[in-house]
C-alpha cells in the first residue's frame, strides 16, 4: 500500500535533504579554512622571526659568560674577539661577534653591536662605562643582552 498525502512528501523530502552539503555551505567552509590557514602564516611568521632573535640572543650570551669565564680564570683581560681568534692570530670561527652568530646561526640576517666585548681578570666589563648593552638585531627586530659593570651578564 503506497502512502499518499502530505507525510508521504515529507519523508521524501526529509531524506534528500539529508543526502549531502549545498554549495554555499561548502563555499563558507573554504573561505573560513582559507582565513584560518592565513591567519597560521601570519603568525608563524612573528614566531620565526621570535625565535632567531631569542636564538641569537642565547648564543651571545653564552659566548660573553665564556669569555668571562676564561679572562677570570687566566687572570688576565679577554676579549670575545680573542676566543673567535686562534692562538697563531688567524681567524678562528669568525672575525667578529656579528659574523661568529651569522656563522653559528647559518643565518646572515644576523647583525651584532658592538662587535667585541672585553672582561678583565676579575671578571669585570671592560667594554663602557657602566652596564653595556649588546644588540642582537634581524631584520627591523632586535634583542639585548645586558652586561652591567660587575660582569654579570643577562636577558632581559
Amino acid at each position: 500500500m503506497a502512502k499518499h498525502g502530505i507525510s508521504g512528501k515529507a519523508e521524501c523530502l526529509k531524506n534528500r535533504s539529508q543526502s549531502g552539503i549545498t554549495i554555499p555551505e561548502l563555499m563558507i567552509t573554504i573561505a573560513v579554512a582559507g582565513i584560518l590557514g592565513l591567519a597560521a602564516i601570519t603568525s608563524y611568521g612573528v614566531f620565526r622571526e621570535k625565535s632567531r632573535i631569542s636564538g641569537g640572543q642565547w648564543l651571545v650570551y653564552n659566548l660573553l659568560m665564556r669569555t668571562r669565564s676564561e679572562a677570570v680564570t687566566q687572570g688576565r683581560r679577554v676579549s670575545t674577539a680573542d676566543l673567535l681568534t686562534s692562538p697563531t692570530g688567524t681567524t678562528h670561527e669568525a672575525p667578529t661577534l656579528t659574523a661568529w652568530i651569522q656563522k653559528e646561526a647559518g643565518c646572515d640576517k644576523y647583525s651584532v653591536y658592538p662587535n667585541s666585548i672585553a672582561f678583565d681578570g676579575r671578571g669585570l666589563c671592560v667594554s663602557g662605562a657602566g652596564d653595556t648593552q649588546v644588540t642582537v638585531s634581524v631584520g627591523s627586530k632586535s634583542g639585548t643582552v645586558l652586561i652591567s659593570a660587575g660582569g654579570v651578564v643577562s636577558i632581559p
